[in-house]
């Protein structure tokens, strides 16, 4: 398992979530997956920020530069763009169960009366966007 790293609002927060890269049954060498990532290889591909702090778990050395070379091959997956919600966007529907009861009236959030201004603001921005 790989601890992966997420760029979030212009920097790399740890995830808790970790991601199975690839699972070997014997038929993917090493070999294989390394003639794989040279054949991937972009011109402009360059170093991962924070690249150091990545969190790629227990394995040999070699393992680990095929990792981080592949990760360099779709750095740009990962990076921050004007307009962009900073996570994947997921199709999730929130339903909180209150049974036969009626839900509890509260007020339509929690925050200093002087934010409103700006929460309005980033509302608008993710529904121009269609973040929700």
């Amino acid at each position: 398992m790989v601890s992966v790293v997420v760029l979030n609002v212009g920097t790399w927060i740890p995830t808790d979530a970790d991601m199975e890269i690839l699972s070997l049954n014997g038929e993917l060498g090493r070999d294989r997956v390394a003639k794989w990532v040279a054949a991937l290889k972009k011109d402009d591909a360059r170093p991962l920020q924070y690249e150091d702090k990545l969190g790629i778990g227990d394995m040999e050395v070699a393992d680990k530069d095929l990792v981080i070379a592949l990760l360099w091959q779709y750095a740009g997956i990962v990076e921050k763009k004007p307009g962009c919600p900073p996570l994947a966007k997921v199709n999730v529907k929130h339903h909180i169960n209150t049974g036969n009861t009626a839900p509890i009236m509260q007020r339509r959030r929690r925050h200093a009366v002087s934010e409103n201004l700006l929460i309005d603001k980033e509302l608008d921005d993710m529904l121009s966007n269609q973040v929700i």
